[in-house]
């Protein structure tokens, strides 16, 4: 059974022309086409994490930044679990999920790393003194 969607389609002349979603795919496309432009205008958190054992800064994006904290912190989180605890270097509010990405993305990268290692230093004090710290 095929799902069809009305006025979803972007090509010029071709706005309620349906589109036929089969198999699979069908709840992802749901999601896509209808719950994704909620999230896209909701406000958004851009945050660094420390690792106050270990020489290790974690980035990253979220809507509920308070419970996201608390999943880091206790360990619920995969990539963070072997890292934890963790002090907040960067609390940045965008207005919207696509701004938000873009300065995650940024403070992903070298120039980012860069900025937030100097951060660290300035109101942490480094990296608790491990040999590998720079």
């Amino acid at each position: 059974m095929a799902l069809q969607l009305y006025g979803f389609d972007s090509r010029p002349g071709y706005e309620t022309a349906p589109i036929v979603i089969g198999g699979m795919h069908r709840a992802r496309a749901i999601f896509s086409l209808f719950f994704k432009n909620i999230f896209k205008n909701m406000e958004c958190y851009v945050y660094a994490l420390s690792s106050q054992g270990r020489n290790y800064i974690y980035v990253g994006i979220s809507l509920d930044f308070t419970r996201r904290l608390q999943d880091h912190n206790s360990g619920l989180n995969r990539t963070t679990k072997a890292y934890c605890p963790f002090d907040l270097i960067l609390k940045e509010t965008y207005p919207n999920r696509i701004e938000a990405r873009e300065r995650e993305k940024f403070l992903k990268g070298a120039g980012g790393k860069r900025y937030l290692r100097q951060r660290r230093l300035e109101f942490i004090g480094g990296c608790t003194g491990l040999p590998d710290c720079q």
